[in-house]
């Protein structure tokens, strides 16, 4: 019974090999078809590595009998570089297919909601203008009337004027 649990452990080692090599291409070809900045990369490394960890947890926990062991590490790594000798380039070339393809069908499909976005921005700006002038105006005005002095106390109720006598002004 315990050669079966070696082979057993063995034939799961090499399927977790070639899963990590999947999901690795994965992030190859998406780094591929985007060109992402550094930070991205970086990201999506991290990203990579807690799948990774995921994944070998699981299988340690659910097909390993919670036993890792060195040459089931050793067979993980021999079966993910056996992977990228054989398959990894024909795996790659399906995913850049792919996401190229889903890359276009979302564009194609978020192209209306881009133009009435295009459109509601145009009208913001417009509007943005406009309000801007219109306060810069106000405050043009402000300034004006600020600087002519205190014009409230100015508009006082004039005195009537009854009649003049000589030149000179007899006031009520």
């Amino acid at each position: 019974m315990q050669g079966i649990d070696y082979v057993s452990n063995i034939i799961v080692a090499l399927i977790i090999g070639v899963i990590l090599g999947i999901i690795f291409d994965f992030f190859r070809s998406l780094r591929k078809v985007t060109r992402p900045k550094n930070s991205v990369v970086m990201i999506q490394d991290i990203i990579y590595f807690a799948i990774v960890l995921i994944v070998m947890i699981t299988a340690t926990y659910l097909y390993l009998d919670d036993a890792l062991r060195m040459y089931i590490v050793v067979i993980i790594i021999l079966s993910a570089l056996i992977y990228f000798k054989l398959f990894s380039k024909f795996i790659v070339n399906i995913y850049v297919f792919v996401i190229k393809r889903t890359k276009k069908l979302i564009t194609d499909l978020l192209l209306p909601f881009r133009l009435i976005f295009e459109i509601f921005q145009k009208i913001y700006i417009f509007f943005k203008k406009i309000v801007k002038k219109c306060c810069i105006n106000f405050i043009n005005m402000l300034t004006y009337l600020y600087k002519r002095g205190n014009f409230i106390s100015k508009l006082k109720q004039k005195k009537k004027v009854k009649y003049e006598e000589k030149g000179k002004k007899v006031e009520i």
